[in-house]
């Protein structure tokens, strides 16, 4: 399938896939599933989806849509009216069927690249007080994932990576006539005739009874909510306590390199230039080519018009390489040409252009990074037997200041303070947490009861706390009597707003009619009539705001029209519509219009690929079951 939609792009063969897709898609079967094809309840019991044979049930799927949500600090009831559980749910099917996919072709992302991309993750953050395996740990336990969880992630991801890329190859072809149709779309311009009635110029209104604005209190009441504050007092166990305290032995540090020997190997690199080109015929021309005399670059040029398939160099680990194009290039001689060799991504050409031979790394160049490893694993193993006996006095049921006493802890009060970490004058109560431990705190601290203590959690900065509620004010709203002056204001304006609406929608009315004029318009009104100029994606003149432009781009030439603004109405016209000409636009809008067509492409394509794989793999969704399980919840 890829390698055809690759070809198909030159040869023709793709629009046959594609409408073959798009037909699919009519029918409800892509990823969107808009006609809920795979809905329903041919999945059953616990099982939220099934693809192919493979069953993923709530007890599998729940974990990740909580962790999710964790992470984007989004409650459950949240994201079902949100439809974002939704959205988790197909990213994982997703996920999974690109998986698939990626085994049937023979596409593999190595434990070697994985190791790699963490490294590339752990790297930034390591400092002289956190090793490489203490900034990992760290990793893990704020996403709340095992190491094994995390190394299949990241191969997933690479791996979704790699099938997404091979996909949308082919996107980049762009054709004239839909790059001049959309530089029209976007240059395009309009001429626009408008009369504003601001709400305020309404003066026919009646002052607010009581009742009126006790009905209108109950129907706003959301806004005048007071919500829950709570007092926090913690302790706080940092690492500075300890580090004086541990050493290591030269002697240690030579046996942790003597007993991983084989880890600090530098492995045989090759500096590869490579091209992959589309048919097995070409790259053999191309062979020769190479052979006969000529650079690989200049050879991909001779043969197929452009350097489309030339990749360039780079230096590789055999480990790094699908297994085909390693046992190859690391076979071969330096100077040698390798291929053509088929992979999923097409027919690969490779020069051996240099050969680094692998070493044993000297015990001198690593010893300080094995020390540094031993020192940070003492000191995480001597401050988490600590955190435990901490923990093991909170739970014997010593006060925080006796256990603040007991160990020479830090002892501190924040708050009063609201759910979202700020205080009632709106200041920072969260000002001494790192913006990682912000969320995870809050939601320990607001789990527990009054004089509840939390047990020990880990932060990001390597201390550990342990919070404890000790005052809770619970939300309230503020009194119709305290808020009655602005809210007279507020029921007036709306008010004023709704006549403004029925007298503006009449004139409409009127002028579609053909009884009065725009001129008729502004007579009556003792206003003028404002010639606005308009580009789709200009600036929007005053008095429109984006969604009034918007509306006059919608309509068309001549239409009348009554747009919303800012504190009031627009009623206008469309008094002309002017196409600009492709020929002589500028040639950088040309290429941004043509950046935009070959993004939204690929996002298509992809997409198209996603709802072929859906049916292929004959995918399932139990949405009774998503609405129980998320529902619920919302319910209550």
């Amino acid at each position: 399938m890829l390698h055809m939609m690759r070809e198909g792009v030159k040869s023709g063969v793709v629009k046959f896939i594609l409408m073959g897709l798009m037909t699919l898609a009519v029918g409800g079967l892509v990823l969107t599933d808009v006609g809920g094809f795979f809905r329903g309840n041919s999945v059953g019991g616990t099982t939220v989806a099934k693809i192919g044979q493979q069953k993923l049930s709530i007890q599998q799927f729940d974990p990740i849509v909580r962790r999710i949500l964790s992470q984007q600090n989004m409650d459950i009831p949240t994201a079902h009216k949100l439809g974002f559980i939704d959205q988790i749910l197909y990213g994982e099917i997703n996920n999974n069927l690109l998986a698939r996919e990626a085994h049937e072709q023979g596409v593999l992302v190595s434990k070697e690249l994985v190791a790699r991309q963490i490294h590339e993750l752990v790297a930034p953050h390591v400092t002289d007080e956190l090793g490489p395996k203490e900034v990992l740990e760290r990793l893990l336990r704020n996403q709340r994932m095992s190491e094994r969880q995390l190394i299949t992630t990241l191969r997933g991801e690479m791996t979704n990576t790699l099938m997404r890329n091979a996909v949308s190859l082919g996107a980049g072809v762009i054709s004239k006539d839909e790059s001049d149709a959309l530089y029209q779309y976007r240059k395009e311009a309009r001429k626009v005739s408008a009369i504003l009635f601001p709400h305020d110029q309404i003066s026919e209104y009646a002052q607010p009874t009581d009742e009126d604005l006790q009905k209108f209190y109950e129907a706003t009441k959301h806004k005048y909510l007071v919500p829950q504050t709570r007092t926090l007092t913690y302790i706080s166990l940092s690492k500075d306590k300890l580090k004086d305290t541990i050493s290591i032995a030269d002697e240690e540090i030579l046996k942790v390199y003597e007993d991983d020997k084989d880890l600090y190997v530098q492995p045989e690199k090759r500096s590869l230039e490579q091209a992959i080109l589309s048919d097995d015929a070409t790259a053999t021309l191309i062979v020769s080519a190479v052979k006969g005399g000529k650079s690989l670059q200049k050879a991909i040029e001779d043969e197929t018009g452009d350097k489309a398939g030339y990749i360039g160099t780079e230096a590789f680990e055999k480990s790094g390489l699908i297994e085909d194009l390693g046992n190859a290039a690391f076979s071969g001689q330096k100077g040698e040409i390798v291929g053509p060799i088929e992979t999923p991504l097409g027919w690969h050409v490779m020069m051996i252009k240099s050969i680094t031979p692998g070493k044993q790394t000297p015990f001198d160049e690593v010893k300080s990074a094995i020390k540094d490893m031993l020192y940070q694993d003492r000191l995480g193993d001597e401050i988490y037997a600590l955190s435990n006996q901490i923990d093991d006095a909170i739970a014997s049921g010593q006060t925080l200041e006796e256990v603040a006493q007991s160990f020479d802890l830090k002892l501190a009060t924040i708050g009063p303070m609201r759910s979202d970490g700020s205080t009632e004058k709106n200041k920072d109560a969260m000002k001494d947490f790192g913006k990682d431990d912000i969320s995870p705190v809050l939601e320990t601290a607001f789990s527990l009861n009054g004089q509840e203590i939390s047990q020990i959690m880990e932060l990001s900065d390597g201390r550990y706390i342990a919070i404890r509620a000790d005052e809770i004010v619970e939300q309230t709203y503020k009194q119709l009597t305290a808020i009655k002056d602005s809210l007279t204001k507020e029921w007036i304006a709306k008010e004023k707003s709704l006549i403004n609406a029925q007298k503006t929608s009449g004139l409409l009315a009127k002028l579609k009619a053909g009884e009065i004029t725009m001129a008729d318009v502004a007579k009556a009104g003792k206003t003028t009539i404002k010639k606005l100029d308009l580009e789709r994606f200009g600036q929007t003149p005053a008095p429109l705001n984006q969604q009034a432009q918007t509306s006059f781009f919608n309509a068309d030439e001549g239409e009348y029209l009554l747009a919303l603004v800012d504190d009031g109405f627009l009623l206008g016209q469309v008094n002309s519509i002017t196409l600009p000409v492709p020929a002589k636009a500028k040639e950088e809008d040309i290429s941004t219009v043509n950046r935009m067509i070959t993004k939204s492409t690929n996002a298509e394509y992809i997409q198209l690929y996603l709802g072929y794989l859906f049916q292929k793999n004959k995918v399932k969704i139990n949405q009774n079951l998503l609405n129980k399980a998320y529902g619920q919840e919302d319910a209550n």
